[in-house]
């Protein structure tokens, strides 16, 4: 993960015996997490990439709970030298799947302010820049992570959720 820059949000598809491991030793997992992964590995990541913070922003304005979402439970430990790390068990999922498909793109939209999302110092700070095309590449990313979570949902997977 040299030479990266910024910050990036990627969810991670793991069986409910990962998450244990995981649990167990999350700076291990972390280790192992490779954001390239190419192949199977590949399909059981969805990186929400610099969009993290924007959606999070737009769900929190449209009254979504982000801890169902994104913080269910938050691994301890981390330090200056590893990203924050979340997780949701498979029932945790499967509610997070639920409330995102009460939640249609268009209500996000409807949340999306260029300006006070740069007002709010939401990273990675373009939408002054951007304008109103950070809506699309917002709610784009949101469509992806609503099918990405309802699929886990329906095989019984939990989730990881890296900001690297």
């Amino acid at each position: 993960m040299m030479g990266r820059m910024g910050m990036y949000g990627t969810f991670q598809r793991v069986t409910p015996a990962e998450l244990a491991r995981a649990i167990a030793d999350p700076r291990a997992t972390f280790k192992a997490f490779d954001p390239r992964a190419e192949g199977e590995a590949a399909d059981r990541l969805f990186h929400l990439d610099k969009a993290w913070h924007g959606v999070q922003y737009l769900l929190d304005s449209a009254g979504v709970d982000l801890d169902a979402v994104f913080y269910a439970n938050v691994f301890d430990g981390f330090g200056d030298d590893l990203p924050m790390g979340s997780y949701l068990r498979p029932g945790e999922v499967a509610a997070a799947a639920e409330v995102l498909s009460a939640v249609p793109p268009e209500a996000l939209a409807a949340q999306y302010d260029a300006d006070a999302l740069q007002e709010a110092d939401v990273y990675p700070g373009i939408w002054a820049r951007e304008g109103d095309a950070g809506c699309a590449w917002l709610t784009s990313h949101y469509e992806g992570l609503d099918q990405y979570l309802a699929a886990a949902a329906k095989d019984g997977d939990a989730v990881l959720f890296w900001v690297w």
